[in-house]
């Protein structure tokens, strides 16, 4: 996953400096897992949507434990995972990963609770 994490922060740096829009900040409201040596960060999200989970990095995360009810807000990239050509020798098949970068975050206490000071 770090790879992966690299490859978007270049792509994010990379649009910054060739002049792309300025892309605003989402917001997500859910719960923070990242179980040591289990799971990559992530976040469940709040609701009964079709997207249960989504792939969390960012510094801000640092220190934040396991459980934890949360708001976070950052940027939603992509990335392609993998590669087509060389799916048979990989552990995992080639897949699209959806990664917000969180930029902040704020302890919460119940679902869908927004901060007033963003």
């Amino acid at each position: 996953m770090k790879h992966i994490t690299v490859g978007l922060t270049l792509f994010l740096l990379a649009s910054s400096v060739l002049g792309a829009e300025a892309v605003p900040e989402q917001e997500l409201t859910g719960v923070f897992r990242a179980q040591s040596g289990k799971t990559d960060p992530h976040l469940e999200i709040d609701g009964h949507g079709l997207i249960k989970n989504i792939a969390l990095s960012g510094d801000t995360l640092e220190g934040l434990a396991d459980g934890t009810r949360v708001w976070v807000s950052g940027h939603i990239v992509t990335g392609l995972y993998g590669s087509p050509k060389t799916e048979r020798q990989q552990a995992h098949p080639t897949q699209w990963m959806i990664v917000m970068q969180a930029t902040k975050h704020k302890v919460t206490s119940k679902p869908f609770e927004r901060p007033r000071d963003r």
